[in-house]
């Protein structure tokens, strides 16, 4: 069977503000502030929760990888409740992905965010049934 696998962030959509609005909760809470900029950022957050923790303690000089792990499921759990606030789809993109299937593709997605949060994510925006 032909198949085409998708990446959801930074490629399906674009959920960058709510990585970084997610990011920035757990900076605020552990008394830094927001560390990570919307736009400045947005590659940033595309890599994952890591990335950006590893990205926003630099700013600070921070290059600690125990702190990193120890508050990479802060990030988890700040995403998981405020999801799709600011996410979007990118234009054009479930018209290509019907397109696909309409020429007997099988289409999938294949992505770093914790299952979960994808299902949930895909489920909040009205596509997962494509998939």
């Amino acid at each position: 069977m032909r198949s085409v696998i998708f990446d959801l962030d930074g490629t399906l959509m674009d959920t960058s503000a709510d990585l970084l609005v997610a990011a920035n909760a757990v900076f605020r809470g552990l008394g830094y502030g927001d560390l990570l900029e919307h736009g400045r950022h947005d590659g940033v957050a595309l890599k994952g929760g890591r990335m950006m923790l590893r990205t926003g303690l630099a700013t600070l000089g921070i290059k600690d990888e125990a702190k990193v792990d120890a508050h990479y499921q802060d990030i988890i759990d700040a995403y998981g409740t405020a999801i799709d606030v600011h996410t979007t789809i990118y234009p054009g993109a479930m018209e290509a992905v019907e397109r696909l299937k309409s020429a007997g593709y099988a289409v999938g997605i294949c992505t770093n965010k914790p299952e979960a949060l994808a299902e949930k994510l895909l489920v909040s925006k009205g596509v997962r049934g494509a998939f």
